[in-house]
């Protein structure tokens, strides 16, 4: 088993005291993820951040730094909206239309659809988060305070001390479909053993 302390951004967002985090924010192979990363304060709260962390021995992550934290959420967003556009485009209707003829492009057609809805999902949630022009807050935003968030990484992914928070789920989700967090979640785990 393997203790990490993953730094956290606090900021307050349209009013809204949110948490991010500071390491991973920068791994994701899909960077429209990311905002999956930014959590309400009061689930981050809950998981005792600040508490009982010299009784693990943990490996302490570093932080990308506020500019390039601000820099990879923009990205994020601009990713999703590109991918939203193109995903309507006629390129993504005749791959409708050919998928009827062939059964190989039918498995091409629904992934696509899949990653299509999943773009939305992330443009609702950084619309929710950073309201309705998330590039402009995202250009005035401050950082409050940090803190960290502990996570265990087991055979079994990864979990957090509340395994039913959205902290945890955001996390586990991570972990078993975004290849970039699996990749460096498990070079962590390597290197430890070393």
């Amino acid at each position: 088993m393997l203790y990490l302390r993953v730094p956290l951004y606090h900021l307050f967002v349209n009013g809204r005291p949110v948490a991010s985090d500071a390491y991973f924010v920068s791994k994701l192979e899909k960077p429209y993820r990311r905002i999956l990363l930014v959590f309400p304060e009061r689930d981050v709260e809950r998981l005792g951040s600040e508490k009982d962390h010299s009784i693990r021995n943990s490996v302490v992550l570093r932080d990308v730094g506020p500019t390039k934290w601000v820099e990879l959420m923009r990205e994020g967003y601009l990713q999703a909206q590109s991918i939203k556009l193109s995903s309507s485009s006629k390129l993504f209707r005749r791959s409708r239309l050919i998928s009827l003829v062939s059964p190989a492009l039918r498995i091409f057609t629904k992934k696509l659809e899949e990653e299509v809805q999943e773009v939305s999902n992330a443009l609702s949630l950084y619309r929710l988060v950073f309201g309705a022009d998330p590039l402009e807050t995202l250009s005035n935003v401050s950082i409050t305070r940090r803190s960290f968030i502990e996570l265990l990484v087991s055979e079994n992914g990864v979990e957090t001390i509340d395994t039913d928070s959205y902290v945890c789920k955001a996390y586990r989700w991570l972990f078993h479909h975004d290849e970039g967090f699996r990749t460096a979640i498990l070079r962590l785990a390597e290197e430890r053993v070393r």
